[in-house]
């Protein structure tokens, strides 16, 4: 648990730095997490587990929060087919790139499904910072991404109920 509180405080840290120097937060969050890493913080599975959970839990709870789908119902086609397609068309190119540079099906699966995915979170606050989450660009775009995390999702379901899953 003293591991999950040193995080806590190093992404605090992040977090009071990106505030006072108005630098993008992601960044700062990753260099974060390498100094606690390199500065000697030895972390179990069961640590690195629990800050994990923490942070997914809150990552989705703030999606939630950001999020209104009523927003999208008059894109709800344009979105469908545009997610669709790019989930289809870069997953499909990853695991063929993955393939052909020696990996097996499984690990070329999970690299395609890494590719396919863009940081929802990252895309709606910049979008928020250019003032054009709610023009009919930020819609689309964010409503896409939705599709791609939807897709993720149930993708990350069936990988897990595979005989060889994650």
């Amino acid at each position: 648990m003293t591991a999950v509180v040193i995080l806590m405080l190093a992404a605090a840290a992040g977090f009071g730095v990106s505030r006072a120097t108005r630098m993008p937060l992601i960044p700062l969050l990753v260099v974060a997490g390498f100094a606690v890493a390199r500065g000697g913080l030895s972390l179990t599975a069961d640590a690195l587990e629990d800050a994990l959970s923490l942070g997914l839990t809150f990552l989705i709870f703030s999606m939630g929060v950001e999020l209104n789908p009523a927003r999208f119902r008059r894109f709800r086609a344009a979105v469908m087919w545009t997610g669709a397609l790019q989930f289809l068309v870069v997953g499909a190119c990853g695991f063929a790139l993955a393939v052909w540079l020696g990996f097996g099906s499984l690990p070329a699966l999970y690299l395609a499904i890494s590719v396919t995915t863009s940081s929802t979170l990252v895309v709606i606050r910049q979008l928020q910072r250019q003032t054009g989450a709610f023009g009919t660009y930020g819609k689309l775009v964010t409503g896409v991404l939705l599709v791609q995390d939807l897709a993720l999702i149930m993708v990350l379901v069936v990988i897990s109920r595979l005989p060889e899953g994650p």
